[in-house]
């Protein structure tokens, strides 16, 4: 059975959601396996299609507290996207927004 994976689709103001590849469907989570289609879910890719400007990245993630966000932020991948930035981003507006859960 070919593995598929999750798009995952940032909504503002709701709860992301995930959309099989194989099949179309949707959840409010990431399963291993589309109760739908019963594929192997392998990972997941993010939709930023929602940006208003092609010439326009616009990311939104959801960290569980202050300590995740230093751990991210302390990774090797987090200095090499630093590096790119430098060559190739114009600017970088960071906001952050605390939500009630």
């Amino acid at each position: 059975m070919r593995a598929a994976y999750w798009i995952e689709k940032t909504h503002l103001m709701d709860d992301d959601e995930y959309i099989c590849s194989a099949c179309g469907y949707s959840s409010d989570r990431p399963h291993k396996v589309c109760p739908n289609c019963e594929k192997n879910m392998k990972k997941i890719k993010y939709d930023p299609s929602w940006a208003a400007d092609e010439d326009e990245l616009v990311l939104i993630e959801k960290w569980k507290d202050a300590e995740a966000i230093a751990v991210h932020g302390g990774q090797a991948h987090y200095a090499r996207l630093g590096e790119l930035k430098k060559e190739f981003v114009e600017k970088t507006d960071i906001e952050r927004f605390e939500t009630a859960e």
